[in-house]
């Protein structure tokens, strides 16, 4: 998956100086994701596997109209983010 972050930046004058201050914000359907895996308590790959059949397919259904569905998103690209959030395979 495409490497991609926000940047919000502005300047600010203090005494004379000048500084360039900015913030890298992380993408926002990574920001969705880790927001409803921490509804589900879904911190690493051994949470997400370890997760009971009915609580996995709600949190899938979440992830899916959360996710997927709101930013577009096919099933290589989901699986390629829940890598990288979750820090291991998913």
């Amino acid at each position: 998956m495409e490497q991609s972050f926000f940047v919000h930046s502005y300047i600010s004058v203090d005494d004379d100086h000048i500084h360039w201050v900015y913030f890298i914000l992380e993408q926002p359907f990574k920001q969705a994701m880790r927001s409803i895996l921490e509804e589900y308590q879904i911190k690493t790959a051994k949470d997400w596997y370890d997760q009971d059949e009915e609580k996995g397919l709600e949190l899938y259904e979440n992830l899916k109209a959360g996710v997927m569905e709101e930013y577009d998103l096919n099933d290589d690209q989901m699986g390629e983010l829940l890598d990288e959030v979750l820090g291991s395979e998913a």
